[in-house]
């Protein structure tokens, strides 16, 4: 899992988020639990598609968003994607325990190493649409 603050400037939604990263996802999607975190009224929502993945077929809505990563104290990284936002559905309930998904719409983007023995993900990051340099130390 890695931490991305989400901005969805249309509808003023914004927070931050766990992504599972899916390197078969070819967007980043946020699902039904994520959602409801970040507050996202789904009728201010008008862009649908359909897409079958993890959970089945389910009906999405498509919308620009800001995906931000922080190398703490360091620099941030900001990508500008087509986000999906999967609509909650009551008749597929396990959608609420399921993770976002962080898909190759960014992960193309990043030259990733897995390192079996301590359990990590590293990524290098090739390019951004936008990075800032943070300096946190005092003078």
């Amino acid at each position: 899992m890695i931490e991305a603050h989400v901005t969805i400037p249309s509808i003023k939604a914004a927070g931050f988020i766990q992504f599972l990263i899916d390197t078969g996802a070819d967007c980043t999607t946020l699902t039904p639990a994520d959602g409801r975190r970040l507050r996202i009224d789904h009728t201010k929502l008008t862009t649908e598609d359909h897409s079958i993945g993890y959970a089945g077929s389910t009906l999405d809505f498509i919308c620009k968003g800001i995906v931000t990563f922080s190398e703490i104290g360091v620099v941030e990284y900001e990508y500008d994607v087509d986000l999906r936002v999967t609509k909650p559905d009551p008749g597929i309930p396990e959608l609420f325990m399921l993770p976002s998904l962080l898909g190759r719409d960014i992960l193309n983007r990043w030259q990733l190493s897995f390192d079996p023995k301590a359990m990590t993900i590293t990524a290098n990051v090739l390019s951004c649409d936008r990075s800032n340099s943070l300096n946190l130390r005092g003078g």
